[in-house]
């Protein structure tokens, strides 16, 4: 895919002397303890109206590649979290969460630039790793494009039709029919 910069940000990587670094938003369910946000720092960054917490050094991303009829997924690694921080995300649902990365940098002159252009998908299930040196939480996410491609099938029950539209009663007999066996015109209609 082809995609162009925003102009104060092209500026500034081509004025060099930058510190880039990812914002990563992590989108977890109210009832998790909300959005999480991370940047690639060793300070908070705002944002968007958003503070994102530092975590320099603690990040990895695989690299993402875009051809022109393709996007893939991404994988995000967060180092070496307490004990505490592992028994928390044990508790999060991830699965079917949105994760945006975005590439943002400090200029010369000390501001913050953002790419408007931003990675997005849905994260899936979190892994967990324990080695000597610290443990790795791993969240992979798939690109919201390949979700778009999946078939959406559509079932002829009353659950399904109840989540459409919640009182419709137009499927409600729908599984005793299945079963049934029907004979039209009935025998006596020959007579």
């Amino acid at each position: 895919m082809t995609r162009s910069l925003s102009s104060p940000f092209a500026n500034a990587l081509l004025l060099g002397d930058i510190r880039p670094f990812p914002l990563i938003d992590l989108n977890f369910d109210a009832g998790d303890g909300g959005p999480d946000y991370i940047c690639g720092l060793d300070s908070d960054v705002v944002y968007g109206g958003h503070t994102y917490r530092r975590a320099a050094g603690a990040i990895k991303i695989d690299s993402i590649e875009e051809t022109s009829d393709s996007s893939q997924g991404a994988r995000l690694y967060l180092a070496a979290p307490l004990a505490a921080n592992i028994s928390v995300a044990l508790g999060i649902t991830s699965q079917g969460r949105l994760m945006t990365i975005r590439l943002a940098l400090i200029d010369g002159a000390g501001a913050l630039q953002v790419d408007d252009n931003v990675w997005s998908g849905m994260m899936d299930a979190m892994s967990f790793s324990d080695q000597i040196d610290g443990g790795s939480i791993t969240i992979p996410a798939e690109h919201m494009l390949s979700i778009w491609d999946r078939p959406r099938p559509s079932r002829y029950t009353d659950a399904y039709q109840q989540k459409l539209v919640a009182g419709d009663l137009g499927l409600q007999y729908i599984e005793e029919m299945a079963e049934a066996s029907f004979v039209w015109p009935g025998k006596e209609f020959f007579l």
